[in-house]
């Protein structure tokens, strides 16, 4: 019997990856499924022969050659082993070779101990690296070199034609195995290709149809003519088109950084693979550190980029005090990629005049080590360094593949930083806190944009761009598309922070009508110690949203700009936290919920010792007005008694967001909604929170059914609710359950549910359970009267609120 999700390969089943999603490599009918794009064919191909492994050779192996037998550029790519026996993983070699003699590590060397890659899907861009998993390797696994993702690099656009090899080595003494053979499963477009005879396609340097290496144009279409040709060819660091040693580039094609006698040469690598968002002004961060202390004498960046249109790309470095200088912004016309890019002051060429895809040694748009004041040139070189990228127009999207900043250090020369006044610098206080007289530029403080907060400022981000949450002339902003109106309040009362997980919650009203679309918020707080600040904010009718969760090891938010935008996130600033941050859970959370209502910014003290204050905090929506609530978006808003966040009858919430009774013949169904929440849940405490609703109906229970509209709490096992009738039977619906989850949203409970609240899932407790204890106890009692939902938190460390709660009955 074919039971496809088990993860065993049972008879009908092409593959078996242990879920039930398509698009993923294999479908929930258990047949590879790689969602393929319009216009492509996916093709398998399957070996099924079984070959021993040979003991401790990495010459010979095992070699398995397929065909798929037709042309076309290969778009994606995975392989499958449905049973690869060998009695030590550690000991395998996996590889893929393209029918050019393009090799690609797929494993090499993981699983330590273990034994056997059993039913093993192998496809980019899956969550878990094959590099992190645990023998048997079984399920879904990123290789440890892409497949197919990267023209030139890959797989990517090469032609399927051909053998596409499977190499499998042992290389150690001690065990042996069996490849039972394996799949290749591609997807292939008809469309521009390496091997159609056309040079048609992005970084192609020829096209000869053929995958003869030896014929001047290789299989993975690249000449084959040398260093100084101007393309970048393996083994190639750079290649400005000259064998000039001393521009950057030497004549063997490798990039020359060293440094003066007694200076030393610096190397810092950043985070790669971050995709830069598109037509964002924010744009994505990669940070690198240096740690060798003195001044900067030289600087040089290397970058690469993949991306559609150059001329959407703005890219800076942006140095340990914040200054930013430009390397390269809008160039290039609609051309792609930055490949190996080296940024110097000492190239011939600018990369204004450069052509994509960029690749070689460029002059950048500003001096990056020339002028003392101006660009790095004796700055600090000890710090963070970053990267910023930014996608200025809408459509296409692109990838900071990586990037390495070369530095020259002189270990013994002054620097701004060192607590002396060197040269052209206003000020020297030696410390690196950006709010005080001196700036970390060593400037004097001088009005928006210097990253000090001045008077008359509500916010400054260190820069003059508006709409990334702090405006040109330092307010506090936000841009809306089209059709949408900005609404920002402001709550000016100050507000103590207890010295308890219970701390503080200050309201604020937004008198829109419509939903979010986007939100930011403003934060002024005093208190001594970030690190034990919990800070939440909640919309009229949804779930607590973290902003910032124990960051920071000093004191005070001033002027904090939290923003989904923001280049940097809140878990890498630091005390005080002045500027724009990017909250620890995506202010996105609240998007598409009912923005009319109070809005309460929640803060919790989880240490004791110290006391503060919410000076005051400031909100930011975008509203689209023609939309006012939104059934199915999976928060109970108001005309609605469920929302459990899909548009289907039969689960207990209907299609109109009301709640399905199912009374008997001769029954009245009644549905009574709470008009006293929120109630605050405090933490740790027997006393708990209770909330009412009224029955006015007279008669006798015949049925009942509980809905927790909305219980935010962020952590759901430290809940206790308990429903009480109005002749004082107290029923448990649900203790301890949920686990580390957060929130009840549309948690319907009822006696005819399928599972039992304590089969909840570890995530938001969502959907109908039966009550711990069964709700038929209240069947012949009257129907009229007070019930009562008492929620009590019964661990120190997470809080929580009523937000919204209904009783239905059936009534005879």
């Amino acid at each position: 019997m074919m039971t496809c999700g088990n993860m065993l390969l049972d008879t009908g089943e092409q593959c078996d990856d242990g879920n039930m999603v398509n698009g993923d490599g294999c479908s929930t009918m258990c047949q590879f499924d790689l969602g393929c794009g319009a216009g492509e064919v996916q093709r398998v191909v399957t070996d099924t022969t079984a070959r021993p492994i040979p003991d401790n050779d990495q010459v010979t192996g095992v070699r398995v050659p397929i065909n798929f037998g037709m042309s076309g550029g290969v778009t994606r790519l995975a392989i499958y082993l449905p049973n690869l026996t060998h009695t030590f993983d550690g000991d395998l070699d996996i590889r893929l070779a393209a029918p050019g003699g393009l090799v690609r590590d797929v494993s090499t060397d993981n699983g330590s101990s273990g034994a056997n890659y059993l039913n093993t899907l192998l496809i980019d861009g899956a969550a878990t690296s094959i590099t992190s998993g645990t023998a048997p390797m079984s399920g879904r696994f990123a290789p440890e070199q892409s497949l197919a993702s990267t023209f030139g690099v890959d797989g990517r656009s090469l032609n399927a034609a051909g053998a596409w090899t499977l190499q499998v080595f042992d290389d150690a003494n001690g065990d042996t195995g069996t490849l039972q053979g394996w799949s290749a499963i591609a997807c292939i477009s008809s469309s521009a290709y390496c091997g159609n005879g056309m040079v048609d396609l992005a970084g192609e340097e020829c096209d000869d149809g053929n995958t003869v290496e030896t014929d001047g144009c290789s299989g993975r279409c690249q000449l084959a003519d040398g260093c100084g040709d101007g393309n970048l060819d393996p083994g190639e660091q750079c290649d400005d088109d000259n064998l000039t040693a001393g521009d950057g580039c030497s004549a063997t094609c490798q990039f020359e950084n060293a440094c003066p006698s007694g200076q030393t040469l610096v190397t810092a690598t950043g985070t790669g693979m971050l995709a830069v968002p598109d037509n964002t002004p924010a744009g994505v961060t990669s940070a690198a550190t240096v740690a060798t202390a003195g001044a900067i004498t030289r600087i040089r960046v290397q970058a690469n980029f993949t991306h559609p249109n150059d001329a959407d790309l703005d890219f800076f470095l942006v140095g340990p005090n914040g200054m930013q200088r430009e390397l390269s912004t809008d160039n290039g016309g609609t051309g792609d990629n930055y490949v190996s890019t080296l940024f110097s002051e000492q190239a011939s060429s600018s990369i204004t005049s450069g052509a994509a895809p960029f690749s070689g040694i460029f002059r950048p748009e500003q001096t990056l080590s020339t002028t003392v004041g101006t660009d790095f040139l004796g700055s600090r070189a000890a710090g963070t360094w970053r990267l910023l990228a930014v996608d200025d127009t809408a459509t296409n999207t692109g990838t900071l593949d990586g990037w390495t900043l070369f530095a020259c250090v002189d270990p013994v020369a002054g620097f701004c930083g060192d607590s002396t006044t060197n040269g052209p610098e206003e000020c020297d206080d030696g410390n690196s806190i950006d709010t005080d007289a001196c700036t970390n530029l060593c400037t004097l403080v001088d009005g928006c944009g210097d990253g000090n907060l001045d008077p008359g400022e509500q916010c400054d981000d260190d820069n003059l761009r508006s709409g990334d949450g702090c405006s040109s002339t330092c307010q506090f902003d936000i841009v809306c598309r089209a059709g949408e109106v900005a609404a920002i309040v402001s709550n000016n009362s100050m507000t103590a922070i207890a010295d308890s997980n219970n701390g503080a919650q200050s309201l604020m009203s937004v008198p829109n009508l419509g939903l979010v679309r986007q939100a930011r918020v403003l934060l002024n707080i005093s208190h001594p110690s970030d690190a034990q600040l919990d800070l939440y904010l909640r919309p009229p009718y949804g779930p607590y949203r973290i902003l910032s969760d124990d960051n920071g090891a000093g004191a005070n938010y001033t002027a904090a700009v939290f923003s989904d935008d923001a280049g940097v996130a809140v878990t890498a600033g630091t005390s005080p936290f002045t500027g724009a941050f990017v909250p620890e859970q995506t202010l996105a959370g609240h998007h598409n919920q009912t923005a009319n209502g109070s809005w309460a910014l929640r803060i919790g003290d989880d240490t004791t010792g110290s006391t503060g204050t919410l000076n005051n905090w400031s909100l930011a929506v975008c509203v689209d007005p023609t939309v006012t609530t939104l059934c199915g978006n999976g928060i109970v808003e108001p005309g609605e008694v469920c929302d459990d966040g899909n548009m289907a009858n039969g689960d207990g919430c209907t299609t109109s967001c009301t709640l399905e009774l199912n009374c008997g013949a001769g029954e009245t169904p009644l549905v009574v909604t709470s008009t006293d929440v929120p109630k605050l849940i405090p933490d740790n405490s027997t006393v708990g929170s209770s909330s009412t609703v009224t029955v006015a109906t007279a008669g006798t229970v015949r049925k009942v059914v509980l809905v927790i509209g909305n219980i935010t709490h962020t952590f759901d096992a430290d809940l206790d609710l308990t429903l009480s009738s109005p002749m004082g039977t107290a029923l448990d619906v649900s203790s301890d359950n949920g686990s580390s989850g957060d929130d009840y949203l549309t948690a319907i409970f009822d006696d005819a549910a399928a599972t039992s609240v304590t089969a909840a899932p570890a995530v938001t407790v969502r959907g109908r359970y039966r009550p711990e204890a069964a709700f038929s106890a209240y069947n012949g009692q009257p129907a009229a009267g007070v019930w009562t939902l008492k929620a009590v938190d019964d661990l120190v460390g997470d809080v929580g609120e009523v937000m919204s709660w209904s009783i239905g009955l059936c009534v005879q």
